[in-house]
């Protein structure tokens, strides 16, 4: 997967670049492990464990770890709810 998010940080919005892989297995569960970088810069690592449903137009995670590019972990309580907005097709 590959995109982009906005966030603001001390009232200055930054542009962030994402490139990962999302798995899914059979019983609609996965797992996703999401690069992010600023400017081409590394920020951090990010693992989340992923379930979906109503035939995977819907899904939960929460994320397992947060690791910056110095190898060090981020203690981490982050869980989101999606829904596809546009068709399968």
């Amino acid at each position: 997967m590959t995109g982009s998010q906005t966030f603001t940080l001390g009232g200055v919005a930054e542009q962030e670049d994402i490139t990962g892989t999302v798995t899914v297995n059979a019983d609609c569960t996965g797992t996703a492990t999401i690069q992010v970088f600023v400017a081409g810069q590394l920020q951090r690592t990010s693992v989340l464990s992923v379930a979906y449903d109503s035939d995977l137009t819907h899904g939960r995670a929460i994320f397992q770890s947060v690791t910056l590019p110095d190898g060090s972990h981020l203690p981490v309580v982050i869980t989101f709810d999606a829904s596809r907005v546009s068709s399968k097709n």
